[in-house]
This record gives structure tokens, sequence and C-alpha cells, in this order.
């Protein structure tokens, strides 16, 4: 009697085992369409033989298409992309299969009212044992808000250049016009030592206007190679200051650290000081001779050395304090400053040296 009890108990387990494996395979679903749904991102399969699409749930919602008013086709599918984009879209796919590799790409969406979405497509290809293809699996995911960001960031930042750009042409400009102020003052002046100093204000406006226009032809403002720049200087400054040695020659040697057209410019600026006070005191009995160098250091700093083999400096210029005339010295401790760095004078041996030493990376207690 109890062996016939237990019969039915036995079959009504057997019949409640495929509805539980049916509710937990409902719910596997269910919470893979809600992971979709948060994640924005949708899976597809194409069977090759049949030309027959499937798409998930939240591929239709990103497409924003009625799954019964579409045509589940691959050719559908390319319809769906914003024509500019159908060509790259069929070239990355049909590729993939003839190099049997996954591919990955962004393209556009286009809606009525030339409404636009970006999508992240990636995609894989099963083959059988001889080859051929027999379906492609793959995942949509709508990127539009991250991608209209990059777009925002790249549009803002290329307002940004075009407006340094136009200030370093407005620079330019006033330069030109003080210059040419300067050259009309000139003629009327008879003191020598007054033309001398008006002369050397001309000279230095010159030389600070080619800064300019040599620093921001840089195609990255915020990667600048120092050591063109600094050799370009060397080679033309004897021509700017007419009271240069005629036999002088300047090497610049070294690697340049990277640096942002905030740090480029002051650098190039008290470079400029640091030149033209060798190239004024560092003679000596043979042609001048000036060494300019450049390097990152360990700690983080960039250090550039000017260094002539003239007769060097008495004990009372060594130092902090820069051996140059006013305007250069003001104009160089302001330049420093802005740097937040220092700069230093010493015996070489023969000759002088000038370090400037600066932070490549600002600090939120040295920025200005």
């Amino acid at each position: 009697m109890k062996a016939w009890q237990d019969h039915p108990v036995i079959l009504r387990r057997q019949r409640s085992k495929p509805r539980q494996e049916d509710l937990a395979l409902r719910q596997s679903e269910a919470r893979l369409r809600e992971a979709q749904r948060v994640a924005q991102i949708g899976s597809w399969e194409l069977d090759l033989l049949e030309n027959r699409l499937w798409w998930s749930d939240e591929i239709y919602r990103i497409f924003e298409i009625d799954p019964a008013h579409f045509d589940a086709t691959f050719e559908s599918f390319i319809a769906a992309i914003h024509p500019a984009d159908r060509d790259s879209v069929s070239h990355a796919y049909e590729n993939s299969l003839q190099t049997r590799s996954p591919y990955a790409i962004e393209h556009r969406l286009l809606f009525p009212g030339d409404r636009i979405k970006w999508v992240r497509e990636r995609c894989e290809t099963h083959y059988d044992p001889a080859g051929m293809a027999l379906r492609s699996i793959g995942t949509v995911q709508d990127i539009t808000a991250r991608k209209l960001d990059e777009l925002a960031l790249q549009r803002n930042l290329q307002e940004k250049e075009e407006l340094l750009r136009e200030l370093h042409h407005r620079v330019k400009n006033n330069m030109q016009v003080v210059t040419s102020l300067l050259n009309i003052q000139a003629r009327h002046l008879n003191a020598d030592n007054a033309l001398k100093i008006f002369n050397d204000s001309r000279e230095r406006i010159r030389a600070m206007a080619m800064i300019h226009d040599r620093l921001y032809s840089f195609p990255d403002l915020a990667h600048i190679d120092m050591i063109p720049y600094l050799s370009y200087l060397a080679a033309h400054l004897p021509r700017i200051y007419h009271h240069c040695p005629a036999d002088a020659r300047i090497k610049v040697v070294g690697v340049s650290p990277p640096l942002t057209i905030k740090q480029a410019l002051p650098c190039a600026l008290i470079a400029h000081e640091l030149m033209l006070n060798a190239l004024r005191h560092g003679g000596g009995d043979g042609p001048t001779e000036i060494e300019v160098s450049l390097a990152a250091e360990p700690l983080g700093e960039c250090r550039l050395v000017v260094r002539d083999h003239g007769p060097g400096l008495p004990e009372w210029r060594q130092g902090a304090a820069p051996g140059l005339p006013g305007v250069g010295t003001t104009l160089v401790r302001e330049l420093v400053r802005q740097l937040h760095g220092r700069v230093d004078f010493s015996p070489a041996m023969p000759g002088a040296r000038a370090t400037l030493s600066f932070p490549l990376a600002l600090t939120e207690k040295s920025r200005p």
C-alpha cells in the first residue's frame, strides 16, 4: 500500500522538473534582455545559408524599428545605416569574411528629421570544416552619448586652437607696428647712447616677434620639441642683432622633453636673452663659441644650459643674480617666475655658464 501511495509523488516530481527548467530559462532570458537594455547593447545573428537575420529586442530599440515591419535580412540592416557609412560597414564585413577575422566598427544610423545615432558594432563568423561561412554573430551598442561628448570636445579644442592662433596673429601684427614706429623714431635721435638703446629695444622686439611666429607654427602646441626651435634661433640671432660678433658660432645639443606652449614661450624668451648675453660678453681671443643644451632631468625638471668660452664672470656676478643688462635682468626674472623655476650663473672654466631649471609638470601649488 505504501509503495502505491509513493508512486503519484514520483510522477508529480517528474512532471515538475521540465516546468522548473522552463521557468529558469525564461528568467535567464529576462535577465539577459534587462542587461542589454541597461547597457544599451544588443546581439544579432545572421544565417548566411538562408540570409535570415535575427535581432535581440535591444537592437530593435536602438534602431527604432518595429519587428512586425522589418524584413530581417542583411540588406535591410544596411538600409538602416547612414548612407555615408554604408560602404564602410559593408566593406568591413566582406573583408572579415575574406580574412576570417573578427571586426569592430563605429558608424551612424540616420532617422527622420536628420536625427543621428552612433553605434559600435562587433562581429565574428563561424565556418564549417570545409571553410564555408555558416553564420555571423555580433553585437551593436548605442554609443551616441559618448560620441557626442567626443565631438563636442573636439570642436571646443579646435575653437581654442583657432582662437590661440588668432591671438598670435594679432600679437605678431602689433609687434610689427611697434617695430615700424621705433624705426620712425630712430631717424630723429642724435645722441649715440640714446640711439644704441633705441636700436637694442627695436632688435629685441624683432626677436620676440620671431619667437612667437616660430613657436606658433608647430602643429601640436601641447607637445613642442624645443631643439629645432633653438637651432633656428641660434642661426638667426646674430643676423637680428647687428652688433653681435660676425664669427659667432652657436651649437645646440640635447634631446628636448615635450613642452606645452605655456612652457615653451617663456623658455624660448629666456634662451634668447641668455644667448644674446653670451654673444655680447662671451667672446674671447678667438671666435665666439657658445653651446646650448636642453635635457630632461631625472626629478621631472627641464634644464637649459647656455655656456660661452669667454673671460667668465667676476665673483659678484656669480650665483642667482643674472649678469645681464637692466632690461634683460627684469625680463629673465619675470619669465623664470612664470615657469616656477630658477636660473643660476657660474664659471665654466673657461667662460661662464647660465643654467635654467623648471618643472615639466606644474603641481596645484605651483599653478599661477
